[in-house]
């Protein structure tokens, strides 16, 4: 597989684990409850992942960072001598700077196609459509999780040592207009 094709997988990469991460911050639980009681696995495995949000963005941000590093590899390789060729052909008189001017359009164009597809697009859709999206990944990102688990457990301590140090609190569990209300319909049902 030539690097061109590595760096377009790299990105749909990066935008598979931002799209997770999204749709897991964004899904509510008290959509994703009845359907886990329902006995759907998706939904269990969803809540399961949201009741570790550390655990969650050291997963993601792994993900992410990996791809967008070898990002960065792979599109040099890919881009860089196709760029420093048209450079010599169509600005004969930069072509002495055809390495500089190579390297800067490479990287404006992998952060560009990265930021789009990689960032915007997923964390749309997954804004959309959490719950769905959500359920959609758990089944992967729960063997990602287990898979990296001593990673992402490092990462995840790691953060709680510093967030211990800084004089701030961690965000505290956010619960929406939508989620009273749903609680409130629940207590109704239930009298």
């Amino acid at each position: 597989m030539d690097a061109f094709w590595i760096l377009q997988l790299l990105i749909l990469v990066s935008g598979y684990f931002a799209l997770a991460e999204m749709a897991f911050a964004s899904a509510r639980r008290t959509r994703l409850a009845p359907l886990a009681e329902e006995g759907s696995l998706r939904a269990s495995l969803a809540l399961a992942i949201k009741d570790s949000p550390s655990r969650l963005l050291a997963a993601t941000q792994t993900g992410i960072t990996a791809a967008a590093l070898l990002s960065g590899v792979f599109g040099e390789s890919a881009l860089k001598n196709i760029f420093a060729s048209g450079v010599d052909r169509w600005i004969p008189l930069a072509s002495t700077f055809k390495e500089e001017i190579a390297l800067t359009l490479t990287i404006a164009l992998v952060t560009a196609f990265s930021i789009v597809f990689g960032e915007i697009i997923p964390k749309r859709i997954a804004i959309a459509h959490p719950e769905r999206v959500a359920m959609h990944c758990a089944p992967a990102m729960t063997l990602f999780i287990r898979a990296m688990s001593p990673l992402i457990h490092l990462l995840s301590w790691a953060a709680d040592r510093v967030l211990n140090i800084l004089p701030v609190q961690a965000a505290p569990a956010v619960v929406s207009s939508e989620d009273i209300l749903a609680y409130v319909d629940e207590g109704e049902r239930a009298g």
